[in-house]
């Protein structure tokens, strides 16, 4: 947690996000700027404060950046989303199962999950000229190419 005790990490979180804590009962967000997040054996629902962000561009709207310009960089002082190895990535339906473990095994501190980015998202940030973030896309099937098409 960047030397922060657990009480001093989630003063921080409350700046910007209103917190529930769950307990024992994972949360799976079900809409954009909703996070879930695993800490110290229990389970908090995140939710953005949107007086304290602003929302200049596609990308600003999208989640991983969110979550990045929010708690990764300004709280735990992660700048290098690819190499930085205080973070990994999960992705998938059991993402919360993982997270759990890898914290509960003393890998990881915190665990944070959100909502997929869409199409229609990355449409926009393409258009405005923009990259998404590292990892913050996952397609299945994979393609060998890494071409995409997108009929609309």
């Amino acid at each position: 947690l960047n030397g922060l005790t657990k009480e001093e990490f989630l003063i921080k979180l409350d700046a910007s996000y209103r917190i529930e804590n769950r307990g024992l009962i994972p949360y799976n967000p079900s809409k954009a700027h909703h996070f879930s997040m695993y800490l110290d054996g229990e389970f908090y629902s995140l939710y953005l404060r949107k007086g304290n962000y602003d929302f200049k561009t596609a990308l600003d709207e999208l989640d991983a950046q969110l979550l990045y310009k929010t708690i990764l960089k300004p709280i735990l002082e992660i700048e290098d989303l690819r190499h930085d190895n205080r973070i990994a990535y999960v992705n998938g339906k059991h993402e919360m199962i993982t997270i759990k473990s890898s914290v509960d095994n003393g890998e990881f501190k915190v665990g944070f999950g959100m909502c997929p980015s869409n199409v229609e998202q990355m449409k926009q940030i393409a258009d405005e000229g923009l990259t998404m973030p590292p990892k913050s896309t996952y397609i299945l099937p994979k393609l060998r190419s890494g071409i995409t098409i997108y009929e609309y």
